[in-house]
């Protein structure tokens, strides 16, 4: 089976992730992978690393004629018996170019209308939350399937914890981290609220926020006003992260909106006891008190409370640490997300030939 990926963008976000992950397994399972996807930014350049071939197709999205015409010839030079497309922008673009090819679309965020996925032949949704979004705009609900995203476990930071700490500088001092795009929502700034809390109780303790976006002279503002920027360490994008999380006490995902949560994924499989929100698939990943802490989204003083009560009980993070990580890697391995997907491909091809 030869699948053609197309996604509309080349940064390095949670989707771009997703698809990386998901043209590795797929190639390691035999399918003939491809991807259709504008310039030769970062993830073109880390597909083609891994041996994926690339077409990259003009700018300008679903309305731009001449970045359709360049869709349908990548198409033809592909000749896939199926198209993948991530995300709403690359859904309109399967269907304006026209190609008779069945195409499947992944939605990797809560879904305000069900236009763009119409002419899918089936959507396979990152989360039960995101496929009630879908179905509630009326998509037909046996046309939509939930294959939470996965992670590839080998790799997580193998290190021991204490060189990773020598090797971030972070000796004795207790560790917050948060890993994600600095967007609003992300929800930092109620992070940032709700350490001026933990300030009080636990000065010593850094914020580690890795990611870059467009809220960060903002956030760093923020800090500064807060009298903490000394206790605030923004990183930027990192190639890291496993290091990171190998190395922090606690991991927090202060999200108000969120399709998925891949990054807290990362968190439980290594280890770190984990405060997240009930958006997204991350309600899904974290039962409260078991794997994780959940707290209301846009709430600073429960978060803060919930980052003091770890901060405060060792066994407690041990714990919760522990059922973390095992719960991810029963429940979220590629080969349960390989295989499902390629049931969904099957079943799309099948429609797509009962049809004709």
């Amino acid at each position: 089976m030869k699948i053609l990926h197309l996604i509309g963008s080349s940064g390095t976000g949670g989707a771009e992730r997703h698809l990386i992950d998901l043209c590795r397994q797929q190639a390691a399972m035999g399918l003939d992978v491809a991807v259709a996807l504008p310039t030769r930014g970062t993830l073109g350049r880390t597909l083609q690393s891994l041996g994926i071939d690339c077409f990259f197709i003009r700018p300008g999205g679903r309305w731009n004629l001449l970045a359709l015409w360049s869709l349908r010839q990548a198409i033809r030079r592909a000749a896939p018996d199926l198209i993948h497309a991530h995300m709403v922008k690359s859904a309109i673009m399967a269907q304006r170019a026209g190609s008779g090819v069945p195409c499947v679309a992944t939605a990797h965020n809560l879904v305000r209308r069900c236009g763009p996925f119409r002419g899918c032949r089936r959507v396979i949704c990152v989360s039960a939350q995101v496929r009630d979004t879908l179905t509630a705009c009326g998509y037909p609900p046996d046309h939509s399937l939930v294959v939470p995203n996965a992670i590839d476990f080998s790799l997580l930071s193998n290190r021991p914890r204490a060189a990773e700490r020598e090797r971030m500088g972070w000796a004795q001092q207790p560790v917050v981290l948060c890993v994600a795009r600095l967007v609003p929502a992300k929800g930092h700034v109620f992070l940032l609220h709700a350490m001026a809390h933990v300030w009080q109780q636990f000065p010593a303790a850094r914020l580690v926020l890795a990611g870059e976006g467009p809220e960060r002279a903002a956030l760093e503002q923020l800090a500064a006003r807060l009298q903490a920027t000394a206790q605030v360490d923004f990183l930027g994008n990192r190639d890291d992260v496993p290091q990171l999380l190998g190395a922090a006490d606690v991991y927090v995902q202060p999200s108000i909106k969120e399709g998925f949560g891949i990054a807290l994924l990362e968190a439980m499989a290594s280890a770190l006891p984990c405060i997240a929100t009930p958006t997204g698939a991350m309600g899904e990943m974290i039962e409260t008190g078991h794997t994780g802490l959940l707290v209301a989204p846009g709430d600073a003083d429960e978060l803060a409370q919930a980052i003091l009560k770890l901060l405060a009980d060792a066994p407690l993070r041990q714990q919760l640490a522990a059922h973390a990580s095992e719960t991810v890697r029963s429940r979220y391995s590629q080969a349960r997300q390989g295989d499902a997907t390629l049931a969904v491909y099957r079943q799309a091809m099948q429609a797509a030939c009962e049809s004709r």
